[in-house]
């Protein structure tokens, strides 16, 4: 059962999205996006509206030229165990991939909040320690 989504999207569901068009084998459109994302996450959203979010189409476009430059599949015959072994280290690839870009934007987001913060008057440096000092539960 899908529901109409008027809202913005959760970070959730637009890492669930990332994730899908990360792992997109075949011809990507938006419209072929919008109807996994019906179907697989359980809401539609328009292809407008999902080309608003920056990381959604980043991500979009970083896939694009991926399944563009991706050269056509050899003519040599496998054993179906090694298709299905390539497939998932290709797909694993793609995903690691796609979380070290999260990784690397989280912690720019980091780095960022720390530096803004070092300049406020009642934090400085050892407002700042205590923030990232582990805690004794």
């Amino acid at each position: 059962m899908s529901k109409y989504n008027n809202e913005s999207l959760t970070n959730e569901q637009i890492y669930n999205i990332c994730r899908l068009v990360s792992l997109w084998e075949h011809k990507l459109t938006w419209a072929k996006l919008v109807q996994v994302i019906k179907g697989e996450l359980g809401f539609y959203i328009s292809r407008q509206s999902l080309s608003t979010y920056k990381l959604i189409t980043d991500e979009y476009k970083l896939k694009k030229l991926s399944l563009r430059g991706t050269p056509a599949a050899d003519r040599n015959v496998i054993s179906l165990s090694e298709a299905d072994l390539t497939k998932k280290v290709t797909e694993l690839e793609q995903e690691v991939a796609f979380l070290t870009r999260e990784r690397d934007k989280q912690l720019h987001t980091i780095e960022t909040i720390f530096k803004n913060a070092s300049e406020m008057p009642n934090v400085g440096r050892q407002g700042l320690q205590q923030l990232v000092k582990p805690r004794d539960d």
